[in-house]
């Protein structure tokens, strides 16, 4: 078994997903500068968000409600919602496959 042959079947498998197809093409519908900055400062949000919770451990109500509200204004164009959801069911694949390579080569210290 060749290792990068299997790599190249799962980028492969991936690419032909309904789930990257769909966040491919939710993306390509983002034409409009109004919904990239929509979508650029929920982004920032997010980073902030995910900033606190690793700082504190969790996020404030404020931050929570803050998220809210930008998900909620954002999800108003139905192409940003498309958007967002379809980046999230690829993303969570995604965390998947990296979860499960990331546990197939964990090392064991205590040998």
């Amino acid at each position: 078994m060749n290792v990068y042959d299997k790599a190249h079947e799962l980028a492969k498998a991936l690419k032909e997903s309904s789930e990257f197809t769909a966040f491919k093409k939710s993306k390509e519908l983002i034409t409009d500068g109004n919904d990239k900055k929509v979508i650029d400062e929920f982004r920032k949000k997010q980073l902030e968000a995910y900033q606190e919770q690793v700082q504190n451990g969790k996020l404030s109500d404020e931050m929570k409600n803050s998220l809210q509200i930008l998900y909620e204004d954002a999800s108003k164009n139905p192409k940003i919602k498309e958007y967002l959801m379809s980046e999230e069911r690829f993303g969570l694949i995604w965390a998947d496959i990296m979860k499960i390579l990331t546990q197939a080569v964990e090392i064991d210290d205590k040998d």
